[in-house]
């Protein structure tokens, strides 16, 4: 299933990128301003308007198991709005909302840098799908959308994915995406596999500035959570507490340490510091707080059953060979955001096979 912002490698469309001044038309330059200033505010100008002017996105998945042959349908709807795109900051901020089958997600506030590396290119939302259902270990999985959807797909320091009604607008604005990133001085990242990972330092600096920022404010994550296996007849309860404080990031070193205090029913289980190299990080996932303990407790062999947590907690988990290291938070969509930006960061410093989103 495809979710915008999830995706990682798409399969790439043949695109030609132009330079955006040749299609403006000819004006006088303004007393004092430089060249390239001009073209800059011309450019985030076209493109404020370009992405402004998407608005609603709404679109059927009719899904195939090409291995069962079963068939199923989803809805998918995003809202684009509050588009800001800022030539002397070489920065673009919005806001987007996903609805699933009616059902909206909360709203969540993005942003590009155009002064770091980014990689521009264009897919169609079946391509799209398709690669992040095999790399979900789905392969036998086809989808067609209706109406058609085209994505302008951004990797760096993060993933994003924007949506268009028709590839001449994901083109446009593809075009004007590079063309911001050439005026800022951002470009394209190294390919993948290229060079040492010393090429990519700006790179893994800005995805570690970022962890860093969003998990030194972390905050505690409180909950409660039932257990009922099919061997236990009578519920189980637990109150779970966790908190981690000084997180710190090392781009150079490819580490990540926090403080972290863990309680269960009031008992203090943990309370030390932590510290992961990222290059031995083999597989991080992205689930539930319930999907979570169910699966722990079942590798264990400690419970066999479904758990009940409230309020609703997503975890996100780091596996090295011989340990585990997770982060909670109550928002679902911070929870993928740092999925992704530590896959990159695992990726970066040379670790992990791939990602698994559960």
């Amino acid at each position: 299933m495809w979710v915008m912002g999830q995706l990682h490698t798409p399969g790439r469309w043949n695109w030609t990128r132009a330079a955006i001044l040749l299609a403006l038309p000819l004006r006088a330059q303004e007393p004092g301003v430089p060249e390239k200033a001009l073209a800059a505010k011309a450019t985030f100008h076209s493109l404020q308007e370009t992405l402004a002017a998407v608005g609603a996105i709404d679109h059927t998945f009719h899904y195939r198991d090409d291995k069962t042959g079963a068939h199923w349908t989803a809805n998918f709807g995003m809202r684009f709005y509050n588009v800001q795109a800022d030539a002397s900051a070489c920065r673009l901020d919005y806001d987007s909302q996903h609805i699933l089958n009616g059902h909206p997600d909360p709203s969540q506030h993005m942003w590009i840098l155009f002064h770091l590396p980014w990689r521009v290119s264009v897919t169609s939302a079946e391509l799209a799908a398709k690669e992040e259902d095999a790399r979900a270990g789905r392969p036998q999985w086809t989808a067609e959308v209706d109406p058609p959807t085209f994505l302008v797909m951004l990797q760096g320091p993060g993933h994003a994915a924007l949506p268009f009604k028709s590839e001449a607008q994901a083109q446009r604005a593809a075009e004007l995406l590079s063309s911001a990133l050439e005026l800022c001085g951002g470009g394209e990242p190294p390919e993948p596999g290229l060079g040492p990972i010393q090429a990519r330092a700006e790179e893994l600096r800005a995805a570690m500035q970022y962890l860093e920022a969003q998990l030194s404010s972390y905050g505690p994550v409180n909950y409660l959570a039932w257990g009922r296996g099919a061997r236990r007849d009578q519920a189980h309860a637990l109150t779970y507490a966790t908190e981690i404080t000084r997180f710190h990031a090392d781009p150079q070193a490819c580490t990540i340490g926090f403080h972290n205090r863990v309680s269960w029913d009031g008992k203090l289980m943990m309370d030390g510091e932590i510290s992961v190299h990222l290059r031995f990080v083999e597989k991080i996932t992205v689930d539930t707080q319930a999907v979570h303990l169910k699966r722990t407790a079942r590798d264990r062999q400690r419970f066999d059953g479904d758990f009940l947590v409230e309020p609703d907690v997503f975890v996100v988990a780091l596996m090295t060979k011989d340990d585990e290291v997770s982060f909670r938070t109550y928002e679902k969509d911070l929870a993928y955001r740092l999925f992704r930006v530590f896959t990159h960061a695992v990726e970066l410093c040379g670790g992990g096979g791939p990602p698994a989103v559960l």
